[in-house]
């Protein structure tokens, strides 16, 4: 977890802006064209630049354990398959089978090898064609060359980062930068899955949008997360593109009446570790529970679908208690993302294709907004 002097200031921080009954500001307000959520061409634009240029979180640890375990996904129509080597490494292929191209595995699961249901072609899970059926009529063929088709990955703090594309070059250290620490004191590493959900939202963005701010609890989250967080109030800590966002309970006041050493802020703040583009980490407050959602865009321009994953540090087998707590907590942030943000931004995608305005506002209070649609901007436009 975070060190106890990094947790101490982000609650000295946070505690400044609750005095001054602010939250961390951007110099001026942020405008934001309309055409960014709706427009075809600029929505390809961000699938060729960013989600076929730069590295992506296409995994985790715990989903992939164990040699043969693997998980397969879609990326911006790109069919992905990552799987966990005999000797520890992830690799990841095109999950197209070499003869006529139908998938060759779906969802997650554990397998010695790969068979085709079309026509019974395997692979082994390094890659090889190992298995061609009925060989003997279909005529002369260099196994050899017709491997799965091989796509560059890396490991780093309990993630699986990759690129979607077949001889391209990753350099994930360059990519994370200092945020590699960050991202080390989750600890996702360690950590065993609990709970995986898919859900639909409209633009990318839109949904994205939901997890950089906390401008929204009060009015959307009144039954939920503002039962128990402050709204509008956030540290915003940019790292390149990556950014980290901190929001804070409402009974973070009630430490004052202690001796500063008998405080216990990370129970009392809750981070979202946003790795760019479409990657939110939320550490639950203790650090017992992550959650982990991975945003994709859909077929459309205001479709999109998130990949939510609830981890937890300890294993929950043959706890009951402890099953049904967390299985509490997966209903309440399922639940709050699809009832709340995901509707509500169904509708705010409606209302963008009406036409009826042509731009977004974000605020001065909206910081890692800014920060995020700037680097968008800043890769569709290089």
């Amino acid at each position: 977890m975070h060190s106890p002097e990094v947790i101490m200031e982000l609650a000295k921080r946070m505690l400044a802006n609750l005095d001054a009954k602010t939250t961390d500001l951007a110099p001026d307000i942020y405008r934001n064209p309309v055409t960014r959520y709706t427009d075809p061409e600029r929505w390809q634009l961000e699938l060729d630049k960013i989600f076929k240029g730069v590295p992506l979180v296409l995994g985790l640890t715990a989903e992939l354990r164990s040699p043969g375990q693997y998980s397969a996904l879609d990326v911006a129509g790109t069919p992905i398959l990552l799987v966990r080597q005999d000797d520890g490494s992830v690799r990841g292929f095109l999950n197209i089978c070499r003869h006529r191209g139908a998938p060759l595995a779906a969802g997650c699961g554990a397998t010695r090898r790969f068979t085709c249901g079309y026509h019974a072609w395997s692979y082994a899970r390094s890659g090889e064609l190992v298995g061609v059926t009925e060989a003997q009529t279909f005529g002369d063929l260099d196994r050899s060359t017709l491997g799965l088709v091989e796509i560059p990955v890396a490991e780093r703090a309990g993630l699986v980062f990759g690129l979607p594309r077949p001889g391209a070059e990753l350099d994930i250290d360059s990519w994370l930068g200092d945020f590699a620490d960050e991202l080390a004191c989750l600890e996702l590493d360690k950590r065993h899955v609990f709970s995986r959900r898919e859900l639909k939202a409209a633009n990318w963005k839109l949904a994205y949008d939901g997890y950089l701010e906390g401008y929204h609890f009060a009015a959307l989250h009144p039954r939920t997360i503002f039962e128990l967080d402050y709204s509008n109030l956030m540290l915003v800590d940019a790292y390149g593109p990556h950014q980290r966002v901190v929001f804070c309970r409402k009974t973070m006041p009630e430490m004052r009446a202690l001796p500063e050493e008998d405080w216990r802020p990370a129970e009392q703040l809750g981070v979202i570790d946003a790795i760019f583009p479409h990657a939110a980490v939320s550490s639950t407050y203790g650090g017992e529970y992550a959650l982990v959602s991975v945003l994709f865009p859909g077929a459309t321009p205001g479709t999109s679908r998130t990949i939510q994953t609830l981890l937890t540090l300890t294993p929950t087998e043959g706890d009951e208690a402890r099953v049904a707590e967390a299985q509490r907590l997966s209903d309440f942030f399922y639940d709050a993302v699809e009832d709340e943000d995901y509707a509500m931004n169904f509708s705010m995608q409606r209302g963008l294709e009406s036409g009826a305005a042509q731009e977004l506002i974000f605020g001065r209070n909206e910081l890692a907004l800014h920060h995020f649609h700037t680097w968008v901007d800043r890769l569709v436009e290089a």
